[in-house]
């Protein structure tokens, strides 16, 4: 009885645990086609049409001259926009400013993905526009955020919620150039 439980307790190892079922879906063998890509980096979209459709107008142009508010109006978020009154209540800024990160972070992550992965595109013109749209997609980001926020953090990665919080706030002009940087990126793709 005591071999027994010496072979057991010695016969695991670290890596034992580490292996993924090859019957499912995971990072790790997802990725088989140009397709498999492009659905990464269509998801780097979702966060924008979220976006547009409920935050950003709000932030930019309630409290332009293009629009006006009815003297009328409850939504309590537009009117402390419309009057320049923002405070730490306000869920439309938390709103614009977690979903345009949750943009960066769909970006970051098809970024990495597309450069670290080894594999052998069918269309090299695919993979040159998927690398251009997520670099874009990051750019627009930061654009929404540094014009609402000022200098914002900058990630170029992945990161989890914890190793966030330890990112200091960049400058105006450091924002603007890392916007300036994934643009000429972009373009290069």
């Amino acid at each position: 009885v005591i071999f027994s439980i010496i072979i057991v307790l010695t016969s695991c190892s670290e890596s034992f645990l580490d292996l993924y079922p090859e019957t499912s879906l995971h990072e790790e063998n997802f990725y088989k086609s140009d397709n498999d890509f492009i659905q990464l980096v269509n998801g780097s979209y979702i966060p924008l049409r979220d976006n547009e459709k409920s935050t950003h107008w709000n932030v930019s142009e309630v409290k332009s001259d293009n629009m006006d508010l009815q003297w009328s109006n409850t939504n309590i978020e537009q009117n402390r926009n419309s009057s320049f009154d923002y405070n730490s209540a306000s869920t439309t800024h938390k709103s614009h400013w977690d979903t345009n990160y949750k943009g960066i972070y769909n970006c970051n992550k098809a970024i990495n993905v597309l450069e670290n992965i080894e594999y052998q595109w069918k269309n090299v013109n695919l993979k040159e526009r998927s690398h251009g749209e997520v670099y874009f997609l990051r750019a627009l980001y930061y654009f929404n955020l540094v014009r609402q926020f000022g200098g914002v953090p900058l990630l170029s990665e992945a990161v989890s919620g914890d190793d966030a919080i330890n990112i200091k706030r960049s400058t105006l002009d450091e924002t603007y150039n890392f916007i300036i940087r994934d643009l000429e990126k972009a373009i290069g793709h």
